[in-house]
């Protein structure tokens, strides 16, 4: 008996360090933090890092660019370790063709024009387009592909909503792919928890918000997916394929993103076009990032997600025989 109390008393320090992980660099009150919108317009880019020297020129024609994402508190370090940098590791070179890598650093506690210090969601997802607008879309790249964690994931489909919505579809087939990792497509349990404590310590956090489970926005966005890809397929455009890694063990005793939520966006449809891969071994964090260079078992995965996508696009035509990413537009 008494170690089954040890037990659960392990189970609920263990919760309570994952929360105070997730709440800890939210310094805003409620107090704090202003209500109302951010005017779209005045919302600063995201940053959009090159890992190495990017494409200039027709050289980018024939390029592809790979852009990672990272998740709630995170930043561009998400994907590496002391010991091994992924999108560093990533070849210059895949089936012949050059690959640009590209990492994305958005804030989650915004900057003084706001009048607030915490982001919402969509203030991020703007953040994002704005920087890749800048930054990668400029360029004519053949493909675009994500790799997004944790929110990362739901912020790199919000973003291909965005693009769908104010650049059009083949501006959004420009994007072969998204690699989800341990993306809460329905929500965590995990951030009910964490924002109980946080209305307790008279903290907010509409980012939390965004990630409680089956929450209006993320059913919103599995329908809004549904109907991107209802439309792309009546325009013959080039289907923006989905890939989702789902992390297999615990973070501090604590399971944050269930398989049932990972595998949430599949809803609405389009189930056999998204192909999911569960890793036993990996947890919230470690599917972000090889453990090390000698266990690469998500690396691997993905390395072989960006050759086939790549043999894909340079293989295209649309349903005229030709290489446009759509027959027709409206």
């Amino acid at each position: 008996m008494l170690s089954v109390i040890h037990e659960e008393g392990r189970v609920k320090l263990a919760r309570l360090l994952l929360v105070m992980f997730f709440a800890g660099t939210v310094t805003a009150s409620a107090q704090e933090t202003l209500n109302g919108v951010v005017p779209f317009e005045a919302i600063a880019p995201a940053r959009v890092f090159p890992v190495r020297a990017p494409c200039a020129g027709e050289e980018c024609r024939d390029s592809h660019a790979i852009v990672f994402i990272h998740g709630i508190y995170g930043s561009r370090e998400t994907f590496a370790t002391p010991t091994f940098d992924w999108p560093k590791s990533i070849p210059e070179r895949i089936d012949g063709k050059r690959v640009d890598v590209y990492l994305v650093e958005y804030q989650t506690q915004l900057v003084a024009w706001a009048k607030k210090n915490v982001s919402n969601l969509d203030e991020v997802v703007y953040a994002v387009f704005r920087g890749m607008n800048s930054e990668v879309l400029r360029r004519d790249y053949k493909s675009i592909g994500l790799v997004g964690h944790s929110l990362g994931g739901n912020v790199g489909t919000s973003y291909l909503h965005t693009v769908k919505s104010e650049l059009g579809h083949a501006a959004r087939s420009r994007h072969s792919f998204i690699v989800t990792l341990g993306t809460p497509t329905d929500g965590a349990d995990i951030a009910a928890v964490a924002q109980l404590i946080k209305r307790y310590m008279q903290m907010s956090d509409p980012l939390l918000t965004s990630l409680q489970k089956d929450n209006t926005f993320l059913r919103m966005l599995a329908l809004w997916r549904y109907s991107e890809n209802q439309k792309s397929n009546t325009f013959g455009c080039r289907p923006v394929r989905i890939y989702a890694g789902i992390e297999g063990s615990r973070y501090f005793g604590v399971k944050v993103v269930s398989e049932q939520s990972a595998r949430f966006i599949s809803q609405y449809g389009g189930a056999g076009s998204i192909k999911f891969e569960t890793f036993p071994l990996l947890n919230h964090s470690t599917i972000a990032k090889p453990p090390n260079a000698n266990d690469k078992g998500v690396y691997d995965w993905t390395l072989k997600i960006f050759e086939d996508e790549i043999k894909r696009v340079s293989g295209w035509r649309n349903r005229s025989g030709n290489e446009d990413l759509c027959d027709r537009v409206l």
